[in-house]
């Protein structure tokens, strides 16, 4: 493989959620047919434990086969499984996101469509405040005009009572 095909080849690999220490064994032990844990650990200078965790994650991908023994063996499978599987995952993913999307924005749309109501109302009393702002001087303004009428008559009243209590003063002392 060129260099090229093993950069996308390790990108691949790594999408479908290998380390990059997996992604380096899986192409350590690709070509060489049954390999022990004990010869991977050689080939890419990593303890035995580790390959047996990177033998597992390989094997669970489907990347590698396992062959029973004495020892289990291990050989490199090529990745169409891994990303047949990926694949499978992707079209699973799609489905879900198809069934509960229209469902959420169902959701989203109807809240939405509540906030909507009450900044319409919102609006309304805005309105009402503005139309209020607008009118109330005026209305004021009547009522003061009429208040100053209605003095006006009761000032009226007063001077007449008033010219009724000083008749007696103002009247001949002879026709009292």
């Amino acid at each position: 493989m060129s260099n090229e095909e093993d950069s996308s080849t390790s990108q691949v690999l790594e999408l479908i959620g290998l380390a990059q220490d997996e992604v380096d064994t899986y192409f350590k032990i690709t070509g060489r047919g049954p390999v022990m844990i004990g010869e991977i650990a050689l080939l890419v200078d990593i303890t035995e434990e580790r390959v047996s965790e990177i033998t597992d994650n390989l094997y669970q991908k489907g990347l590698i086969k396992r062959i029973p023994g004495k020892a289990l063996v291990y050989e490199a499978l090529p990745p169409y499984a891994a990303l047949l599987n990926q694949i499978h995952q992707f079209k699973e993913a799609i489905k879900e996101f198809q069934q509960s999307v229209p469902i959420i924005l169902k959701e989203k749309f109807d809240s939405m469509e509540k906030h909507s109501k009450k900044l319409k109302k919102l609006d309304e009393y805005r309105t009402y405040i503005q139309i209020m702002k607008t009118k109330l001087p005026a209305q004021i303004k009547t009522q003061f005009d009429r208040f100053e009428k209605e003095l006006d008559q009761v000032k009226k009243f007063q001077a007449v009572r008033d010219f009724i209590l000083n008749l007696k003063e103002i009247t001949p002392s002879d026709i009292n």
